[in-house]
């Protein structure tokens, strides 16, 4: 026997994410709060050199990349 799930959020990353319509359609399914994933909450990136609406937008493409990116960092808790 397995215990109710008891989740009232949903992160999604991926291209497919950003699907028109799809967080809202999987929040009115599940009946919870839906959002897109933004990897770069906790990044610092220097803005001279890294266009911040750029990330913003293509943010839930970048989940996979930068997690991996990051796993090599040493020093990161």
């Amino acid at each position: 026997r397995v215990a109710p799930m008891q989740n009232h959020q949903l992160t999604l990353t991926g291209g497919g994410a950003k699907l028109r319509g799809l967080t809202g359609a999987i929040s009115d399914s599940l009946g919870f709060r839906v959002e897109l994933g933004d990897p770069w909450l906790t990044v610092t990136a220097d803005e001279n050199r890294f266009d911040r609406q750029y990330l913003t937008r293509y943010g839930p493409e970048f989940a996979v990349p930068l997690g991996l990116a990051l796993r090599g960092v040493q020093g990161l808790d």
